[in-house]
């Protein structure tokens, strides 16, 4: 009886990891984020790892977001990775990127996800291998065209292609130009967001 009840005890489950995600963008990115996490609860990496998502917008630069977020009314104490999801915007986001190294302790990690020159690389590299741009403005322009013409630059079509986040991937910097370290800034063009769906079970890490 004793041999039998000890064979039917499940299996002990993980601690449960919260994850939490953070941008400055209120539109494309919170949008693209929410998504992100609906589809990570759902895959199979939720499940194995245990881990929960929250996707939160905070309004200004970089060194503020982390300003309230470090603070004791920040609320990351519940959380073991925060994850901040900014642009370049035309800045220099090392001091940004060793910022968040700094913040990192044993109870929390924190990790910066810097696009340059902008979001919308990543969201380009949904639908096709992006290029060469001039500026954040020559990068939008081109995600324009490959949205509808009722849509607004800072908006994602409802039909948009999620799918397709692990081709997203490689064509999300330039060919030949490999994916750095999170925690260095990645190419012009390019993004830390395959990092972030790597984490997340979407993709398969490299």
């Amino acid at each position: 009886m004793a041999a039998d009840r000890r064979r039917r005890r499940r299996a002990p489950r993980t601690e449960k990891t919260s994850i939490l995600l953070v941008t400055n963008g209120a539109l494309t990115e919170k949008i693209y984020l929410e998504e992100l996490k609906r589809r990570a609860l759902r895959s199979e990496a939720a499940t194995e790892q245990n881990f929960a998502v929250k996707v939160v917008f905070i309004n200004g630069e970089t060194d503020t977001l982390i300003k309230k977020l470090s603070s004791p009314h920040g609320d990351t104490k519940s959380y073991d990775e925060v994850w901040l999801v900014v642009d370049e915007d035309g800045r220099d986001r090392h001091p940004f990127l060793d910022n968040c190294t700094r913040q990192t302790t044993k109870a929390r990690s924190w990790y910066g996800v810097v696009s340059r020159p902008c979001f919308e690389v990543w969201l380009i590299a949904h639908y096709e291998q992006v290029r060469r741009y001039a500026d954040q403005k020559d990068a939008q322009t081109h995600y324009r065209r490959l949205i509808p013409d009722a849509l607004g630059a800072k908006e994602i079509p409802s039909d948009f292609p999620y799918d397709a986040v692990g081709d997203a991937v490689p064509r999300s910097h330039l060919d030949g130009t490999p994916q750095p370290p999170l925690e260095e800034l990645p190419p012009m063009p390019g993004t830390g967001m395959p990092h972030l769906v790597q984490r997340l079970g979407l993709v398969p890490k490299v």
